[in-house]
């Protein structure tokens, strides 16, 4: 669903964009120009941010799973290699796991870093919601109403 989400707002993007050059309006033309580019520029600034940092939860979701199978790779090795080379002296053996302190540092890094993907997407999903509601408004009023104010005006 996020990725349908990322290709209608890339669409949505370049239909705007489609929109400002075939637009018979320009900033110049009047009140209705310079109001209608700086809403709709201004909610398009807004739909690139969100789409960016949809797209970066899209990702780091991906990086944080990556990150914790290679971290578990290296993990055993390196843990495999520590009995390999501390086989004989048992007390040196400690000492590697003291300084490896698997259970307490990286786990921990990788967790958090898991939660702050978690809380980074939940806050990217508010951010979308609420463009999307001043997307509501935007068109009711640029789109709509200025088009039925044209018409009875005719």
């Amino acid at each position: 669903m996020l990725d349908l989400t990322l290709i209608l707002a890339i669409l949505f993007m370049v239909f705007q964009g489609t929109e400002y050059f075939i637009s018979p309006v320009n900033i110049n033309t009047g009140i209705y120009g310079s109001t209608f580019y700086m809403i709709t520029g201004l909610h398009g600034a807004h739909v690139f941010i969100g789409t960016c940092f949809l797209f970066y939860c899209r990702t780091a979701v991906n990086i944080a799973i990556n990150l914790k199978t290679i971290y578990l790779f290296i993990s055993n090795l390196l843990t495999l290699l520590a009995t390999f080379l501390f086989s004989v002296q048992t007390k040196e053996k400690k000492s590697f796991e003291t300084v490896m302190d698997v259970e307490e540092s990286n786990i921990e890094i990788i967790e958090h870093y898991g939660k702050f993907g978690i809380e980074s997407f939940e806050s990217a999903a508010w951010y979308w919601h609420f463009v999307d509601v001043v997307w509501i408004f935007v068109f009711g009023f640029v789109y709509v109403w200025s088009h039925l104010t044209v018409l009875n005006q005719q």
